[in-house]
C-alpha cells in the first residue's frame, strides 16, 4: 500500500495547489436566436467533431492525475465522497476531475466496489459538462427574450452568440435550444459503463475512451479483433474530453434527433429529464438496437443511477461568497 499512499498524498498536494478558484470563472466555452454563425456548416457537424466538442481550453475544476484503484478509493474516502449520500440528496459531488481511470481497475474486487469507483470517477466530469451547457442555455434564453423585445446586443453578447451557433452548427434559435441542453447523468453513466466495460476496456484504460466513439481519418486506437478495420476508436486527453465529445455527439448528430425531441418535450412539460424514457430513443447508438436500450435501462435500474440525475457539484468558494 505504500505506493498507493504516496500517490494519494501527491494528489492531495496537487489538489491543494490547484483549487484556488479555477472554476469561479464562468467560462461559456461551448459552442444562438436568429443569427448567422460566422462559419456554420451547411450540414450537421460530424460525430464527435473534436473542434466543436472541446468546450474549453482547460478544465474548470482541478484535474487529478491518474492513480491506482486503491489510491483513488482512499482519496474518495478521505474527502467523504460517498455516492450513496449523493443518491439520497445528502451530499454534493466534489469539484475534482480524475484525468484517467485507474489502470488496475479490472483487478479491484468486489465488483460492486469497482463499479462505484468507476461511477465516482466519471460523475464529476458529467456534471461539469452539463453545468457548462446549462450556462449557455440560460444565456440563450435570455438573449432570445431580448431579441423578441427588439433590444440590441452588445459586442460581447454577439460574439458569444455566434460562437455557440458555430459550435452547434445552426443559426436557428429554436433548433439551437433543441441542441444546447444537458444529458442526464444516469444516461451518461449507463452508456459509459456499457461502452467501456465499466472502465476496464483497453480503449478506456489507454485512451480515456468511455463511449466507443469512432474516428475515420486514420487517427485513434485500432480495434484488435478486426483485421482491417475501416475506423479507429477516438482517444482523449482526459475523461472530461471524452464526456464532452459524447454529449456533443448526442446534441448534434442526425441519428439522435429523436433523443433531442423527447428531451425538449420533457422540458415543455416542466418536469425533470427522465433517463429511463430518454434511453428508449438511443436504439441507433448501437447495432444491437432494442437490446441495447434494454441493457441501458437495466444498468440504470440495477445500479440506482437515476438517483444521480439530481446530483450537483459542490459550490466553489467564489459561488458561496456570491450567494
Amino acid at each position: 500500500m505504500r505506493k498507493a499512499e504516496t500517490m494519494l498524498m501527491a494528489s492531495l498536494l496537487l489538489l491543494a495547489a490547484g483549487c484556488a478558484e479555477s472554476d469561479g470563472k464562468a467560462n461559456a466555452g461551448y459552442g444562438p436566436a436568429t443569427v448567422t454563425p460566422a462559419s456554420a456548416p451547411s450540414a450537421e457537424p460530424p460525430e464527435g467533431d473534436p473542434a466543436r466538442a472541446a468546450g474549453r481550453a482547460a478544465p474548470a475544476s482541478p484535474l487529478l492525475p491518474g492513480m491506482p484503484a486503491d489510491a483513488l478509493f482512499l482519496f474518495f474516502r478521505w474527502i467523504d465522497y460517498d455516492l450513496d449520500a449523493v443518491r439520497d440528496g445528502e451530499a454534493s459531488v466534489p469539484r475534482l476531475l480524475v484525468a484517467g481511470l485507474p489502470p488496475d481497475l479490472r483487478g479491484l474486487h468486489p465488483i460492486a466496489e469497482r463499479k462505484e469507483l468507476f461511477l465516482g470517477a466519471v460523475l464529476p466530469a458529467v456534471l461539469e459538462v452539463n453545468d457548462t451547457i446549462l450556462r449557455d442555455r440560460r444565456f440563450l434564453t435570455r438573449i432570445q427574450a431580448r431579441i423578441e423585445m427588439g433590444e440590441w446586443l452588445d459586442a460581447d453578447e454577439r460574439g458569444r452568440l455566434d460562437s455557440i451557433a458555430d459550435r452547434y452548427g445552426t443559426g436557428d434559435f429554436d433548433e439551437l435550444l433543441l441542441r444546447v441542453d444537458v444529458v442526464p447523468s444516469a444516461l451518461v453513466l449507463a452508456q459509459a459503463a456499457i461502452e467501456s466495460g465499466w472502465g476496464t476496456s483497453r480503449f478506456a484504460r489507454t485512451g480515456n475512451a468511455l463511449f466507443g466513439q469512432r474516428a475515420w481519418g486514420g487517427n485513434g486506437m485500432r480495434p484488435r479483433e478486426l483485421d482491417s478495420p475501416p475506423f479507429r476508436v477516438r482517444a482523449f486527453e482526459h475523461l472530461l474530453a471524452s464526456v464532452e465529445a459524447y454529449v456533443h455527439n448526442l446534441n448534434t448528430f442526425p441519428a439522435y434527433r429523436a433523443f433531442r425531441a423527447r428531451r425538449a418535450a420533457m422540458r415543455r412539460g416542466g418536469g425533470p429529464l427522465d433517463s429511463h424514457t430518454l434511453a428508449g430513443t438511443l436504439h441507433r447508438y448501437s447495432e444491437r438496437g432494442a437490446d441495447y436500450v434494454r441493457e441501458l435501462r437495466a444498468i440504470i435500474r440495477a445500479n440506482r443511477l437515476e438517483g444521480l440525475d439530481s446530483a450537483k457539484l459542490m459550490e466553489s468558494a467564489q459561488q458561496a461568497d456570491q450567494a
